[in-house]
């Protein structure tokens, strides 16, 4: 097969002088015009105005690439046109429907560009097929409220940078449709399957939560992490609501400290003798049990190397059960039975009598001691 140069850009009798053009009388019949009016002999200004036609036909394509839509034409599956500076393609045959306005009939080519959403507060969004049409969606702003981002109904991707701050979730659907939530400080991939808008990455990537200074919300699934080094106070930075469950996984190190105990304060709050606390201990292989009241959910001893906590947010039922293992000194026991330093298995059970207040920040955990090492938090409802 031939492969051709790319052609001049002349276009046939553009420069024709006055009446040396004029147009074809008949361009559906064709030749056989010329034989009722001239005889069968056409004249030049016919010639002319006929490579005049094709050639400006050939130099529209080579300036544009791609057709624009038209309303009055057909188009088969996959084929492919401009509309309103957007490239489309139709997902079966179609005609009059316009690309912007019939989902149904065609969807999204790649279209170069960012859409940046800014000034969110708490009013919905729809985007606009040349908003929707760009593959990146970057969304900021000061959230006093949910928001939803409604997106068209289409078999498309999207990556959704969600750059809001506030303790508020931002979920990306459709008009009719389901949606995913887009976490704060992330990167979101998600996908329109032609009804709902879906989400495949919450689990994969947690999202890195170190210094961290407003909170952030996770959808169900999500993780987040905190890095700490010598550090007594940690705030979580994670926004919560009633009845929601979450996992707190803990690898640490430090030293043994003058205090007993590693407490989660809810709601970043500072309390005193406000939660019930039960724990199972042992020593010398002698099992034990303890109770008491305490100023937070008690969630561990003076140095915990790993501890996994169980909460639940449930205003009228609020709870933390931990378990893992933590080092007791002699010096610093939980009761008059600990006679010496050891390692123990420690699970725990905090329960708070409020059951109105609501939880609306898993809080900070504090160290009797400076610890190193990593937070784990994962949203399980």
């Amino acid at each position: 097969m031939i492969i051709f140069d790319r052609p001049d850009e002349f276009v046939f009798a553009e420069g024709a002088k006055p009446g040396e053009v004029a147009d074809f009388p008949n361009m559906l019949r064709g030749w056989g015009e010329a034989f009722d009016r001239t005889g069968g002999k056409p004249p030049m200004e016919w010639f002319n105005a006929l490579g005049l036609r094709t050639d400006r036909a050939v130099r529209y394509f080579m300036q544009r690439g791609v057709s624009e839509w038209s309303q009055t034409d057909d188009y088969p599956e996959g084929a492919i046109v401009q509309h309103d500076g957007l490239l489309y393609q139709a997902i079966q045959h179609t005609s009059g429907d316009r690309p912007d306005n019939m989902p149904a009939s065609w969807g999204p080519l790649y279209n170069y560009g960012v859409t940046s959403i800014t000034g969110l507060t708490n009013a919905n969004v729809t985007l606009t097929p040349r908003q929707a049409a760009k593959s990146r969606i970057v969304l900021s702003g000061a959230l006093t409220g949910n928001v939803q981002i409604i997106f068209p109904t289409w078999l498309k991707d999207w990556k959704v940078r969600n750059n809001t701050t506030g303790n508020f979730t931002v979920t990306c659907k459709t008009a009719s449709g389901l949606g995913a939530v887009c976490p704060s400080r992330a990167t979101t991939l998600i996908y329109g399957d032609g009804v709902n808008i879906n989400s495949d990455n919450l689990l994969a990537n947690p999202l890195n939560n170190t210094g961290a200074s407003s909170d952030i919300v996770l959808a169900i699934g999500q993780a987040a992490y905190i890095d700490i080094s010598a550090a007594t106070a940690v705030p979580l930075h994670i926004g919560c609501g009633d009845n929601q469950s979450y996992e707190i996984e803990m690898q640490l190190s430090g030293n043994t400290g003058a205090q007993l105990g590693t407490y989660l304060l809810p709601n970043n709050t500072s309390y005193t003798n406000y939660f019930v606390w039960e724990q199972l201990y042992n020593t010398s292989n002698t099992p034990l049990a303890n109770s008491n009241y305490s100023s937070g959910f008690g969630i561990g001893g003076a140095d915990i190397r790993y501890r996994k906590v169980f909460l639940s947010t449930k205003t009228i039922s609020k709870t933390a059960t931990s378990h893992g293992a933590s080092y007791i000194s002699a010096s610093l026991g939980t009761s008059s039975d600990v006679m010496a330093s050891f390692w123990q298995a420690q699970p725990s059970t905090n329960t708070v009598g409020d059951t109105t207040t609501p939880w609306t920040s898993l809080g900070t955990v504090t160290f009797p001691v400076a610890a190193t090492g990593r937070i784990l938090i994962r949203r399980n409802s």
